[in-house]
């Protein structure tokens, strides 16, 4: 009988002693210091458990039947403590579960009024705001077709300067509602991103074949993605390799992606005017062409939208370039 007792108090020890090793494991995902600290003490317990269960073994092999009750008793109260302290540290873990869902409640209260808040601008940069341009482009236009042999040579200037004033803000209150509508209804699905960049490429076919561009597309993965939204980072990729051609050399285009730690890391490559060290920090700002207007046309809003776009989905967005060699820009995706 006697054996058997001490065959369970070793097994019992043994299964105590992986549960302090595997302690360290729990320990390591522990950020909140009270919880750190009564972590601590349940290792200290469980320690003087494993002296508890050999001492158990000791006055059982050495006959010291009189030190049983007592050994007993001090090992059923350091029992009820460890319990104590078990349900404890589970009543604060309760609580700060509480507070954090609490906390998470109220920011997204504060992500739902402010996307609200978008919205509405979004609506107000669409039409409010297209009332008073639509007014200035067709007076200029109605000046210009009936009264502009009246006008003599600075007074058709300002007519033409007018015009093409409130073209150009027209266009910028377009490119400005299609950024801020980005995210709006924002949906992850099933996305196959090779047949997405196959698809971004037909798109633009006629300027793949003037600019006799050659684009090479590596394997790609599938993902858990907003597919339209994703399809705009591409568009404005390698629209952008295309547009900001050397003269005379023909573009060459490589997407690629490799994985990386449980993210997939995508570069688009080509071999443009490149991008100066001095203006690279400002590539991804709203509105911020870095090439001449007058040379290149557009918003300066592309390099934005695709900012946005990956940070939405969790990511990030880089470029490495060199002037007269060519760009290459990253941007990482969750494989999940």
């Amino acid at each position: 009988m006697d054996n058997l007792i001490i065959t369970l108090i070793l097994f019992g020890a043994a299964i105590l002693f992986l549960a302090i090793l595997k302690t360290r494991d729990i320990f390591q995902l522990l950020q909140h210091d009270n919880f750190r600290k009564g972590w601590r003490k349940l290792v200290v317990l469980m320690s003087f458990f494993e002296l508890g269960y050999f001492g158990m073994v000791y006055v059982i092999v050495g006959d010291h039947h009189q030190a049983l009750p007592i050994l007993t008793g001090v090992i059923f109260l350091m029992g009820s403590v460890f319990v104590f302290i078990v349900v404890s540290m589970g009543a604060k873990t309760c609580q700060l579960l509480k507070d954090s869902n609490e906390a998470l409640e109220e920011q997204m209260k504060i992500l739902k009024t402010r996307n609200d808040q978008l919205v509405q601008f979004n609506y107000a940069t669409t039409h409010d705001l297209r009332e008073p341009i639509n007014t200035v482009l067709g007076c200029s236009t109605l000046l210009e077709s009936d009264y502009l042999q009246v006008l003599d040579e600075d007074g058709q200037k300002l007519v033409q300067f007018t015009k093409k004033a409130a073209y150009r803000m027209s266009e910028l209150v377009s490119a400005l509602s299609e950024y801020l509508s980005i995210g709006l209804e924002f949906k992850r699905e099933h996305v196959d991103v090779k047949n997405l960049v196959h698809e971004v490429i037909d798109s633009m076919n006629g300027s793949v074949s003037n600019s006799r561009a050659t684009i090479e597309v590596g394997p790609m993965p599938d993902l858990n993605a907003n597919k339209m939204e994703l399809k705009r980072v591409f568009q404005n990729l390698i629209g952008n390799s295309i547009k900001y051609k050397r003269k005379n050399v023909a573009p060459q285009i490589c997407v690629s992606a490799q994985k990386r730690k449980g993210n997939w890391l995508f570069a688009v490559k080509d071999n443009g005017i490149g991008i100066s060290k001095k203006d690279i920090p400002r590539a991804f700002q709203l509105f911020r062409q870095l090439h001449s207007k007058d040379e290149y046309d557009g918003m300066g809003l592309g390099l934005s939208i695709a900012r946005r776009v990956i940070e939405l989905h969790g990511g990030q967005i880089w470029l490495e370039s060199t002037v007269d060699e060519g760009t290459t820009f990253f941007f990482t995706l969750s494989e999940n």
